[in-house]
């Protein structure tokens, strides 16, 4: 397995964690409204943090693999 493919791989499942820690905050809210457990709403909280983290670990692998991409061409 090559790098791009090693980069486009890592970048696909970052999406997928991306997209799952940005609707878990929501769920874990509306649950600690239901169940009136504050312990949700710090979980959510967390999980936003961490996809916030996700995101930028995302846009660096992002401009690794385009520039990847931009070094194949010129080869």
């Amino acid at each position: 397995m090559d790098n791009e493919e090693v980069y486009t791989k890592q970048k696909k499942q970052m999406e997928t964690d991306i997209e799952h820690l940005k609707n878990s905050p929501d769920k874990l809210v509306e649950k600690a409204e239901r169940r009136g457990k504050m312990q949700f709403v710090c979980e959510a909280n967390l999980f936003g943090r961490t996809a916030k983290d996700k995101k930028v670990a995302f846009d660096t692998l992002s401009n690794k693999l385009d520039d990847t991409v931009k070094t194949l061409q010129y080869v």
